[in-house]
């Protein structure tokens, strides 16, 4: 359909329909890059998530500017790892949500009470996030890793 479009846009003997193929075309990509856009907006808050729209966008946007971006940045190292990172992030955040208050214990690692009760996960939440810190460091996904690494009292072997 966008090629028909397209070939009708550039076709002179017909103005008016012309005209009205280009404001077609020019419609569609505008809406196309305000996917694009959102899926760019959305890696802020979860790769995940952005990866989705990618998707969507390079599948339902073949042969425009945006679906060809969108494509390419499912292809992108970068994204890529910081889509691996966020994974363990998701598994630590798993092990966290059945982590169990100890009555009479801090809610942190040097406790002997919290971390007996809690070895099942506590031991998730260390392995995953200090594999994060190391070999995800760059990314969003290892600062949020670090933090609850922290907030357990649990040492990171990473420079902040």
């Amino acid at each position: 359909m966008l090629d028909e479009l397209r070939t009708l846009a550039g076709d002179a003997s017909k103005p008016e329909d012309a005209a009205e193929a280009k404001r077609i075309l020019e419609a569609v990509d505008r809406w196309a890059k305000e996917r694009l856009d959102e899926a760019r907006a959305m890696e802020e808050v979860t790769p995940k998530g952005a990866k989705k729209l990618y998707e969507a966008a390079a599948k339902r946007l073949t042969g425009l500017e945006p679906g060809d971006a969108a494509a390419a940045r499912l292809k992108d190292p970068t994204f890529l790892r910081e889509l691996e990172a966020w994974d363990r992030l998701e598994r630590m955040a798993r092990a966290e949500e059945a982590v169990k208050a100890v009555a009479g214990a801090k809610r942190v690692v040097t406790d002997g009470k919290f971390a007996q009760a809690n070895q099942g996960p506590l031991g998730t939440i260390v392995g995953e996030g200090r594999l994060l810190v190391a070999r995800y460091a760059d990314t969003r996904a290892a600062v949020s890793a670090r933090a609850t690494l922290e907030r357990y009292g649990i040492s990171t072997g990473a420079a902040k």
